[in-house]
């Protein structure tokens, strides 16, 4: 069950980032862009999609499930809009199973493809406010 390998893929990546994860000649985060590098994209340029909002804080929580190869976890995001009122959010998620998604702001609603999670708030969420 290949549900929860991104979450394990983020604690990962954040403990690379931390300095904790070295492969010796490069290091895990070198990988893991690496590996990002060939995403779709248009001809041969690459681009990183339009923020639109800054993460003040990520923590996750997670247990892994060595026998049956899963990851469960939590991950929560402390956010703030950049430029604009925020009236969805969307969030990588591929392969995972998501059981729940919460917010301080008020949800509309949240759907779930095989590919990301997408939030949308109902009343927008104002330019500058910090939510979680």
């Amino acid at each position: 069950m290949k549900s929860n390998s991104l979450l394990m893929f983020a604690a990962w990546s954040w403990l690379a980032v931390a300095g904790f994860a070295d492969t010796g000649e490069e290091s895990f985060c070198h990988q893991a862009v690496a590996a990002f590098a060939g995403a779709e994209s248009v001809g041969d340029r690459k681009y990183a999609p339009d923020r639109k909002v800054d993460i003040l804080h990520l923590a996750l929580d997670v247990t892994p499930d060595f026998e049956k190869s899963t990851v469960r976890g939590e991950a929560t995001l402390t956010f703030k809009p950049i430029s604009k009122p925020l009236d969805e959010l969307r969030l990588d998620a591929v392969d995972l199973t998501v059981s729940n998604v919460r917010c301080s702001a008020t949800l509309a609603g949240h759907q779930v493809t095989g590919k990301e999670i997408i939030v949308t708030f109902a009343p927008p969420i104002p330019r500058g406010a910090r939510r979680s």
